[in-house]
């Protein structure tokens, strides 16, 4: 059913730029390899399935709707906020220390990626790894 949907929305397109299914592709092999943590593939699999249980436990992961997108004090980071959770990414290749001026973000509060608390410093800044991302919820403490 999915290919016979994929198909009519391709028609007349050449074949050679139609997007291929890639139901069944994946080798034994290499599904075997998302099973072992130690491999790249076990890795980047581990963080697919954290990151669609934390998208499907948290609501300002489902759409774009009551989003609020905000600018930091640097143009590699960006924020956004819906609710009582604010998620910051840094898309730069350098650590970075940013200040969340005019955010409702306790000093303490917890990071729902890392479960770990993360600290403000009094003048409501934040540290970056390069490309490190926070998803902070307000009102939680460290759970670790």
């Amino acid at each position: 059913m999915i290919l016979d949907k994929l198909s009519q929305k391709t028609s007349g397109v050449p074949s050679n730029i139609r997007p291929q299914p890639i139901l069944n592709k994946v080798s034994p092999e290499k599904r075997k390899k998302r099973a072992d943590q130690a491999s790249v593939e076990g890795r980047v699999f581990a963080l697919h399935q954290k990151l669609i249980v934390l998208r499907k436990a948290h609501d300002i992961f489902a759409d774009t709707n009551n989003v609020e997108w905000w600018p930091t004090d640097h143009p590699s980071v960006i924020g956004m906020s819906r609710g009582s959770i604010h998620a910051l990414f840094h898309y730069g290749g350098q650590s970075k220390t940013v200040t969340l001026s005019g955010r409702s973000i306790p000093q303490k509060t917890l990071d729902l990626w890392t479960g770990k608390t993360v600290n403000l410093s009094n003048e409501g800044q934040l540290t970056f790894a390069p490309y490190q991302f926070y998803v902070l919820q307000q009102g939680s403490s460290d759970r670790g």
